[in-house]
């Protein structure tokens, strides 16, 4: 009797992991918890992406799919809600919410993916620099947040790491592309690029004509590189004021040493 009960103890809980493991059911979300940031965004979140979109907690909808637990990273959530997807029902959020909306909900989708709001975890910096980090990441600058090549404090994509901070906002609108830059030719196209990997057949390059950059796998055969290339710095610099350049500035030489 107690061999059979055992049994189907051990029988029961493998069952329940197998299911935990392999479902395809987004697993249910833990509380939002303390942090008032993703408390923000689960209310705002059930205001305007549930009922005929996204389900309740990041759950597949009526329309849209599941967002929790999906592996997504940070860039793809804010571009995703800040741009929308063409082509589908998702719109363009950065066009429809303000930014003190539009943050607070890209921090709960994160929450649901496993990506807890960086702030607790961040150095405490001057008032001028602290500005300049959130200006630095800002996902509501359209296209021009300079995240979207650079990267510090585990945040960004590393396009072009900065080793050196120019002096004024003037200094930065002036920079000309990274010394490493490339003009690459492929198949009759010409771009400006940053190799990122060069493999045996095959060379990973950042595509610099779209904003974020790009990343393309192209084979080695039938492609050709040069030296420089004429994108310049201030094409992707967005909206920033000079008042604005100079707290971005004063962040980065904070992080910059």
């Amino acid at each position: 009797m107690r061999r059979t009960i055992s049994f189907l103890l051990i029988t029961a809980s493998t069952v329940l992991v197998w299911a935990l493991l392999f479902s395809t059911h987004p697993r249910a979300q833990q509380p939002a918890g303390a942090d008032p940031m993703v408390k923000r965004g689960e209310e705002l979140y059930a205001q305007s992406c549930t009922a005929f979109c996204h389900g309740p907690g990041g759950a597949q909808g009526q329309q849209a799919p599941q967002l929790a637990n999906r592996n997504f990273d940070e860039q793809y959530i804010e571009r995703v809600i800040t741009y929308g997807v063409p082509g589908t029902a998702m719109p363009a959020w950065g066009q429809r919410l303000i930014k003190e909306e539009l943050v607070p909900i890209m921090t709960y989708v994160k929450y649901l993916n496993g990506i807890a709001p960086p702030s607790s975890t961040l150095r405490t910096l001057p008032a001028e620099a602290s500005t300049g980090r959130e200006l630095f990441f800002d996902p509501t600058q359209e296209l021009g947040a300079c995240s979207n090549c650079h990267t510090f404090e585990g945040k960004g994509i590393s396009v072009a790491p900065i080793t050196r901070v120019p002096g004024n906002a003037a200094a930065v609108r002036t920079l000309a592309g990274p010394s490493h830059m490339k003009t690459v030719t492929v198949a009759g196209e010409t771009f400006p690029g940053i190799v990122e990997t060069e493999l045996k057949d095959e060379l990973h390059v950042y595509d610099l004509t779209t904003v974020p950059p790009s990343l393309r796998n192209l084979p080695r055969t039938g492609v050709s590189m040069r030296d420089g290339a004429t994108w310049r710095h201030d094409a992707v610099l967005g909206k920033y004021t000079d008042q604005e350049m100079t707290a971005i500035l004063a962040y980065l030489r904070e992080m910059v040493r």
